[in-house]
């Protein structure tokens, strides 16, 4: 038994003694709302671990997500892309934060890139949101409708595949930004749905806030 075995002794309430623990220091600073903190903590993950795709990802977000530096977050996902430069979801996340920095056609070449992948290896959420992303950059074009009926096609797929409903909501709530962001005589319905999205993520919270900065400019 383990509590039998006198060299076995753990204290779960503290680990600051632990070396190499910057994981769980971003993830802290995360779960604490201290964005800035955690991609500082990610950073260091990123040089512990420089060939995993997971601190990229949680960096990158920190700082396209919350913190809104896209130029780092680009430099962040172009570094994960030496180590994994067919990863789908680096990619399309590079895409996505290259459409919010306002480089389109930068966008646009990521996501041809994705396009020479054969579908038939793409995983259903790889796709989803590869299609959302689409969208985004067609809203940014000023393809207003085209840019809405990928959102929809993405939400559609993602009710379909994704029970907990996150993932279509994620892609609800970019689109009612974009609806936003487009045409300041929106339907103003869009925000009744907003409402009613659970707060149940961080992610969600945040792109509630952006809706409403969007709202008010």
């Amino acid at each position: 038994l383990l509590s039998d075995n006198q060299d076995l002794s753990f204290e779960f309430n503290d680990y600051s003694y632990l070396t190499n623990k910057f994981e769980a220091d971003a993830l802290t600073a995360y779960m604490q709302d201290d964005f800035h903190g955690a991609l500082i903590s990610a950073a260091d993950w990123i040089e512990d671990m420089p060939f995993t795709r997971r601190p990229i990802q949680f960096a990158a977000d920190m700082s396209y997500t919350y913190l809104k530096d896209y130029k780092i977050a680009i430099d962040i996902l172009n570094l994960g892309l030496k180590a994994n430069p067919n990863d789908v979801g680096i990619l399309n996340n590079l895409a996505y934060t290259m459409a919010l920095s306002g480089d389109i056609k930068g966008a646009e070449k990521i996501l041809s890139d994705i396009g020479r992948i054969p579908i038939s290896s793409l995983r259903e959420d790889e796709i989803i949101c590869t299609t959302a992303t689409a969208g985004l950059i067609e809203f940014r074009k000023g393809n207003i409708e085209f840019g809405r009926q990928l959102y929809l096609i993405a939400m559609e797929r993602a009710q379909k595949s994704h029970s907990d409903g996150i993932l279509a909501n994620k892609a609800f709530l970019n689109l009612a930004r974009e609806e936003i962001r487009a045409n300041k005589d929106y339907d103003h319905s869009i925000l009744d749905i907003v409402d009613k999205i659970p707060n149940d993520t961080r992610e969600t919270l945040q792109l509630k806030a952006d809706i409403k900065a969007e709202i008010k400019e």
